[in-house]
């Protein structure tokens, strides 16, 4: 093997699948958009039925029917877990993927698990809604050096091309 022009993966050792298609997308796009149009569907679903609640019980005493509350708490609890796992996905996306900077990538992972639903959006819109469609990605800042001696100058110098 020539020394001078092997390529470094970076990182070693991990496994890529940043690669979608289209159709894959879309669908990523659906689901990190679901959470929130679950909860706003919710939160309006439950004040109607409260409000409905309230004018039957004025009108003939106190209301029966509790089984709109189950369906609200159905639409919180898929919303929570559909969260849940939108975080561990994009998280994992994060920390993969190779247009992602390195020096962000631990960033995205916070805003991920902090920010919930608005981070996966701006993640989503970033870096998954804009990457190549079902091609490899290159990974963010390599370049191929043909003198190890003028790579090795360049990068003490500051460059930012690994070889």
């Amino acid at each position: 093997m020539n020394w001078r022009h092997s390529r470094i993966e970076y990182p070693p050792g991990k496994s890529y699948f940043v690669s979608m298609s289209k159709p894959q997308k879309i669908l990523i796009g659906i689901l990190t958009l679901l959470p929130l149009l679950l909860i706003l569907g919710g939160v309006g679903y439950w004040f109607r039925t409260v409000f409905q609640m309230v004018e039957q019980s004025m009108v003939y005493g106190t209301p029966d029917d509790v089984s709109p509350f189950f369906i609200f708490g159905g639409l919180v609890l898929g919303a929570s877990l559909l969260s849940i796992g939108l975080t561990v996905y994009y998280c994992i996306h994060a920390s993969r993927n190779r247009n992602v900077p390195p020096s962000m990538r631990t960033a995205w992972i916070v805003i991920n698990i902090f920010a919930g639903s608005i981070g996966h959006i701006i993640y989503y819109f970033q870096y998954i809604l804009t990457s190549p469609e079902g091609s490899r990605q290159t990974p963010y800042r390599t370049r191929s050096c043909t003198n190890w001696t003028n790579a090795g100058f360049m990068y003490s110098l500051g460059c930012p091309w690994r070889c």
